[in-house]
């Protein structure tokens, strides 16, 4: 039977470059193995009837991506807390445009899930306050602590504000709260923040570790002046 050369053929997104003698010696085949070029770039090595019937017309990567296309979501447009989804870059990232100006990139998860909801600016001043104050009197600690075991009724992981540590340790922790844990007519109140609440008292309760929650309208520095530290090796 005459040899189809396939070369210069295209099949799918692969490009034929030439016969694959070595490869086919190699490994033993008698039908035909021709070295294939696909759209993305890697190269390999193709049983010719594959090709011609089109069983074989990319490196997978189609595969892969179409994939990717039946679980994609578009959510350009849509707002998620202070960002805007501008586009879709690529491997889960959108460009979003926060409202205070910035330009921000965020993975698909972290939008949805509520994670992340700004460029950055929407840390609170009572976060960076208790962040500052912690730092300045050398308190070991840890900022968005979580742990496995730390999730809200959906079963998504959730982060408690500040965890003081001791020997690797969390000895106290400490939960700022805004407005939007108490007024349902603040904007940015969600059912979610009092049903994340609740699973963080219950988490801290279940470690026997004191979970310490400031107020938006409490004296911070007062608060933070009541908590023992002096066993708390820094």
């Amino acid at each position: 039977m005459k040899l189809i050369d396939l070369t210069g053929q295209q099949f799918g997104n692969l490009t034929v470059i030439e016969r694959d003698y070595d490869y086919q010696k190699s490994h033993s085949y008698d039908k035909p193995y021709w070295r294939c070029k696909c759209a993305c770039g890697k190269i390999f090595s193709v049983n010719g009837k594959s090709l011609r019937e089109n069983k074989t017309v990319s490196c997978g990567c189609l595969a892969k991506e179409r994939a990717k296309n039946i679980n994609f979501k578009d959510i350009t447009g849509q707002y998620f807390g202070k960002l805007t989804v501008l586009n879709y870059l690529g491997n889960s990232k959108w460009r979003c445009l926060c409202d205070c100006g910035t330009m921000t990139e965020v993975i698909s998860t972290h939008l949805i899930s509520g994670h992340t909801q700004s460029c950055g600016c929407l840390n609170s001043k009572g976060e960076l306050y208790i962040r500052k104050w912690l730092k300045d009197k050398e308190i070991n600690f840890i900022k968005e602590y979580t742990n496995k075991d730390l999730r809200n009724s959906k079963g998504n992981m959730i982060r408690i504000d500040f965890a003081i540590m001791k020997n690797n340790t969390p000895i106290y922790f400490i939960e700022y709260n805004g407005i939007q844990h108490y007024d349902k007519n603040d904007s940015w109140y969600k059912e979610s923040i009092e049903d994340g609440m609740h699973h963080k008292i219950d988490y801290a309760n279940k470690k026997h570790v004191p979970l310490i929650i400031i107020k938006y309208n409490d004296d911070i520095s007062e608060v933070l002046s009541h908590i023992d530290f002096s066993k708390i090796e820094v």
